[in-house]
């Protein structure tokens, strides 16, 4: 259809490289997702933090991984699951897997079968995300696919260091080894190497935390809306969009 489309609109950086090749009627257009607001990540609290993990019986000792997806093939919590089972430490982990899904039931039979069931916490929907996020060690996601992953982004923003697979969307939030750590699609072996060095290394959490933060500011959506201001008006008005250095790389 790209012949066809004035404005096309993509939100990571394979998907931009990609579509300017497509024989658009005006231009390609790189936005960075739909935004994240930061002011509901107000920066880590450590009384409500406590309190956060009190309500979900969890201590202030052990090492709390969320992963915030809807429980499918395609968010590939299995990687996850799998991963948990292989690490090997004293320190006690939990693991909060946060959404529902079709995918559900073999996880959770998965989860039993590992013998899991006292580390993995299937919350379902929830309505607090931010406290949650906020409770956690480190923010995970081991998608197959995904565009420009809002998760991530709340990861991001509540300065948390974060674990991704090597997938357009999941790469561009993750600087290797400075904000948390990309792995590959199906590794497992990788995936517990990120888990036990931030867990070894807790020094590490509060660095990679405070870079996740501020690499958030440019997904704020204070300015993601001022960006796409400026789109409808270019679009509007039919006047070429001139892009910044930072945003062709």
């Amino acid at each position: 259809m790209a012949k066809y489309t004035d404005y096309l609109l993509t939100m990571n950086e394979e998907d931009f490289k990609r579509a300017r090749r497509f024989p658009v009627k005006q231009e390609v257009l790189f936005v960075k997702g739909v935004g994240v607001d930061r002011s509901g990540f107000l920066g880590e609290n450590d009384q409500r933090k406590k309190e956060t993990r009190a309500r979900l019986g969890i201590g202030e000792k052990e090492f709390v991984i969320v992963c915030v997806a809807e429980l499918s093939d395609r968010k590939n919590q299995v990687q996850l699951i799998e991963a948990l089972h292989q690490l090997k430490t004293n320190r006690p982990v939990r693991c909060l897997l946060v959404g529902n899904g079709e995918g559900e039931e073999k996880l959770r039979q998965m989860t039993a079968a590992y013998g899991l069931s006292d580390v993995i916490r299937f919350l379902g929907f929830r309505k607090d995300v931010p406290e949650l996020i906020e409770a956690s060690d480190v923010v995970t996601l081991l998608s197959r696919q995904e565009g420009l992953p809002r998760a991530l982004m709340e990861g991001l923003a509540a300065g948390k260091p974060i674990v991704t697979t090597d997938v357009r969307g999941n790469r561009d939030l993750v600087v290797h080894g400075q904000n948390g750590y990309v792995v590959g699609l199906g590794h497992v072996e990788e995936t517990v190497w990120a888990f036990d060095r931030m867990i070894n290394r807790p020094h590490m959490l509060k660095e990679m935390g405070g870079q996740s933060r501020e690499l958030s500011r440019q997904y704020d959506t204070f300015f993601i809306l001022k960006e796409m201001e400026r789109v409808y008006k270019r679009a509007t008005q039919h006047v070429p969009y001139v892009y910044k250095q930072e945003e062709i790389g």
